[in-house]
C-alpha cells in the first residue's frame, strides 16, 4: 500500500484557498473593497474539513480556536482592516495551525513581511491616504505559503 504524504491529503484546502482567495481579490478591486463574505465562511467550513483527514488532539483544536478567534476580536478591536479581510486571514491561519505549526508560522511571517511592504509602499513611498484593498497581500502570503511547503 503506498502511503500518502500529509500534503497529499490537505491538496484540496490549498486548491479551494488560492482560488477564493483570488475571487476575493478580484472582487475587492472591482466592487470598490466590498465581497461576499458567504465565500469566507465557506472556506471556514473547508477548513474545518481538515479535522476528517488529520488526527488533532481536542485539545489542540479548541486552543487554535479559540487563539483565531481572540485574534479576530483584537483585529475588530482595533480596526485595523475590513471585517472580509480579517475572516479570510482567521480560515487561513486555522488551516495552516491544523495542517502544522511550521505552516502556521510561515504563513504568519509572509503575512507580516507583506504588510511590511504594503505599508511601506502605500503611506511611505506612495503617499497614499486613502483606504485600499489588503487582499492582495493576504493572496501573496497565502501563495508563498502553500508553494512553499508544498501544499499545492
Amino acid at each position: 500500500m503506498v502511503q500518502l504524504g500529509i500534503y497529499s491529503v490537505v491538496g484540496y484546502w490549498g486548491w479551494l484557498g488560492l482560488m477564493y482567495l483570488t475571487v476575493l481579490t478580484y472582487s475587492d478591486y472591482k466592487n470598490n473593497m466590498r465581497i461576499d463574505d458567504r465565500k469566507n465562511w465557506f472556506m471556514m467550513g473547508v477548513t474545518m474539513s481538515l479535522l476528517s483527514h488529520l488526527y488533532r488532539g481536542i485539545l489542540y483544536v479548541l486552543v487554535a480556536i479559540v487563539i483565531v478567534f481572540l485574534l479576530r476580536y483584537l483585529f475588530i478591536r482595533y480596526n485595523t482592516l475590513g471585517e472580509g479581510d480579517i475572516n479570510s486571514i482567521m480560515w487561513c491561519f486555522l488551516g495552516f495551525a491544523f495542517i502544522g505549526i511550521p505552516n502556521l508560522l510561515l504563513f504568519g511571517i509572509c503575512l507580516i513581511l507583506f504588510s511590511a511592504m504594503y505599508w511601506l509602499l502605500k503611506v511611505a513611498i506612495f503617499k497614499i491616504k486613502a483606504v485600499t484593498p489588503f487582499y492582495p497581500v493576504i493572496l501573496a502570503s497565502f501563495l508563498v505559503t502553500v508553494l512553499l511547503r508544498g501544499i499545492i
